[in-house]
Parts: structure tokens; C-alpha cells; sequence
């Protein structure tokens, strides 16, 4: 929690993939002005987030711009808060749920703010408010005593699961789209068509047609909702009213700066259910049960932020090479009332 804490081708032309999908969990909001948010029915009092946002030895240690002393919360400092403390109410929750005691450790704390110094960090204990004291003596037991159940934390319960698929669902993640697809330079499409009206498929072209390339090959890679939401709009669109086998082409598209024709035929359209997934999720939330925990269990008050945000950082290979499970993170996302106190 604080920061001394501890093959298959696919082409490349035109789906690079989306690395972060931004999903906002819907949240009925907390009517109470003195309570900022809950977690699982324990409140964070506004009084809290408000003295941290404007405490500097708070803010130099967890990593977040101080707020000035103004009769308007900047909103986007109030909302840094809100994060670590509900990480921090997830975290004394899990262990509480694994029969680990947590409570308050100033000693601990001192311990941890003197390792810290060591490091950099220019403040000390006495430097922190009476708010920030007892938010990170808490944490600090609540980090160590997780981090020593070791494997026994992290095991998410069907509900963590079943959640995070709901959750995640409306990104496209779960969709697949097998295509073929090829694009290249305007000036080769009526060579491509050409080949195309004479019997070649699709994936031929890059062989048959110069300045053809290959973007995806369904018997390599299928396409995620996410992957295709990355495309540009009138490509995904003709894409989305395509029927299965026919061709799709030539579309003229424009991106990064590079203009070029587009030749695609969809193979093929399922969605994933939760059965089919489960066990890449199982993966998925074990390394982010604190982020679901907290979307699942955190109601906002609107003064702060317009629910949850998980922000989904898709698989990426590894150092050795192997592809590594998404992550999530938790995030409060803006309010969407104009005219919120905090801005």
C-alpha cells in the first residue's frame, strides 16, 4: 500500500489492441454530506478525506498533489484519497476475513515512516495529521498481516468471479470476432480486388499483392469487442454489420497518420460465458481482489465521484515471454453532476 511496500501471430497493422478498457461500476450514491463513501457498510467520513487532501507529509507519502487551503476540495485530490482509503478498508477487510487481527500500530508505523526516510521521504511521524496517523497505523498492520498469510490471500469466492465477468462485460472482452483481415496503401486496392474477383482469399494478398500486409488471421487470433472498439469507427462498424463469410472491402480508413485499404472476411462470432472463462478469471482476481472487492462493496457519495472505475490493463507477455493475466484497479471515477463542490 505505501510505496516502500513491495505464441500465437498475431499481425500488427491495424489491431494493436486496447491495454487499458475503463469501465464504470454503477453506484446509487450516499445521501449523507458527512460520509464521503462506504465500504461494505462502513462509512468514510468527508471530514477524513477533507483533512488528508490538505495533509503534505500525507500526500508526499502515498503520491498525490496537496490541496490548497481553499473553500473548494480539488476534486481530483479528494478523489486520490478516497482510493487509498478504500484500499486500505478492502485490505483490513480480507484479512479480517482470513482471521488476521488488525488493529492500529504506532510503533509500526514509526518503524515503517523512519524505513521510508531512508529512502527519501523528507517527513516524519510528527509531521502527520492526528487523520493521517490512525488511517496508516491501521493500514501498515492490515498490509503486514495479509503479506504474511502469504498464498492463503487472494482466493476469490465465485461471487468475485461472477462479478468480475458482469463488470466487465460491456467492454467487449468476453466477444469474439474471427476474422481475416489485410490492409495496405490506396494505390494497390485494385490490384487487391483484382485478386480477389480472380479467387484468391484474403490472406493470400500479402503474398500475391505488394504492399499488402496481414493484420489478423482467424486461425491465429480472434478479436475481442475491446480489440475492435480500438479500430477506427467506420471500419468497426462495417465490421459489426458484416455476415459471416462475406467479404468486407476495400475500406479506405485512416490511422496514425497513415491512410490505407482494408480487405476482411469474418470467419466467425461467439461470446464467451462465464463457464468458459472462469478459470482464466479465478487467475485474473486472485492478483486484483482488492479492486473487485472494492467495486463490488464502495458506494460514493456524488460530491466525490460517480462510482468505481475498474480500469483493466489486458494481458501483456511477460518477461520470459508467456502472456500474463489482466490486472484491475479500482479508481473513483469524476462526478457527473455539473456543479459538484469538488472540481
Amino acid at each position: 500500500m505505501l510505496e516502500s511496500s513491495r505464441t500465437r501471430r498475431r499481425g500488427g497493422l491495424l489491431i494493436a489492441g486496447m491495454c487499458v478498457v475503463g469501465l464504470l461500476v454503477a453506484s446509487c450514491g450516499i445521501a449523507d454530506p458527512d460520509v464521503a463513501a462506504t465500504f461494505e457498510g462502513e462509512d468514510i467520513p468527508a471530514s477524513t478525506v477533507d483533512a488528508l487532501a490538505s495533509d503534505e507529509a500525507f500526500a508526499a507519502l502515498i503520491g498525490f498533489q496537496v490541496s490548497d487551503t481553499g473553500a473548494v476540495l480539488n476534486g481530483s485530490t479528494a478523489r486520490s484519497v478516497l482510493d487509498f482509503l478504500l484500499q486500505g478498508e478492502a485490505l483490513a477487510s480480507v484479512a479480517d476475513e482470513q482471521g488476521l487481527a488488525v488493529e492500529p500500530d504506532e510503533a509500526l508505523l514509526s518503524q515503517t515512516i523512519d524505513g521510508l526516510r531512508g529512502q527519501g521521504y523528507t517527513f516524519t511521524m510528527d509531521d502527520l495529521s492526528d487523520q493521517a496517523r490512525d488511517v496508516l497505523a491501521r493500514l501498515v498492520v492490515a498490509d503486514q498481516a495479509v503479506a504474511s498469510a502469504g498464498s492463503s490471500f487472494g482466493e476469490p469466492t465465485e461471487d468475485d468471479l461472477r462479478f468480475a465477468y458482469d463488470s466487465t462485460a460491456e467492454s467487449g472482452r468476453w466477444e469474439r470476432t474471427c476474422l481475416d483481415m489485410v490492409g495496405g496503401p490506396p494505390e494497390v486496392a485494385q490490384d487487391a480486388s483484382s485478386a480477389l474477383d480472380g479467387g484468391s482469399e484474403v490472406l493470400d494478398l500479402p503474398d500475391e499483392v505488394p504492399g499488402i500486409q496481414l493484420a489478423l488471421d482467424s486461425t491465429q487470433q480472434c478479436a475481442t469487442g475491446a480489440d475492435l472498439a480500438g479500430l477506427p469507427p467506420e471500419l468497426g462498424a462495417v465490421i459489426d454489420d458484416a455476415s459471416t463469410g462475406s467479404l468486407i472491402g476495400p475500406v479506405e480508413v485512416t490511422q496514425g497518420g497513415q491512410t490505407v485499404v482494408v480487405f476482411a472476411v469474418v470467419r466467425s462470432r461467439e461470446e464467451l460465458s462465464f463457464e468458459d472463462v472462469s478459470d482464466e478469471l479465478a487467475s485474473e482476481v486472485a492478483q486484483s481482489l482488492l479492486a473487485v472487492r472494492i467495486a463490488r462493496g464502495t458506494e460514493v457519495n456524488p460530491r466525490y465521484g460517480a462510482g468505481v472505475e475498474l480500469q483493466l490493463t489486458q494481458s501483456q507477455a511477460g518477461p520470459t515471454g508467456q502472456p500474463v493475466a489482466p490486472t484491475l484497479t479500482a479508481t473513483v471515477g469524476r462526478p457527473e453532476a455539473p456543479g459538484a463542490p469538488t472540481q
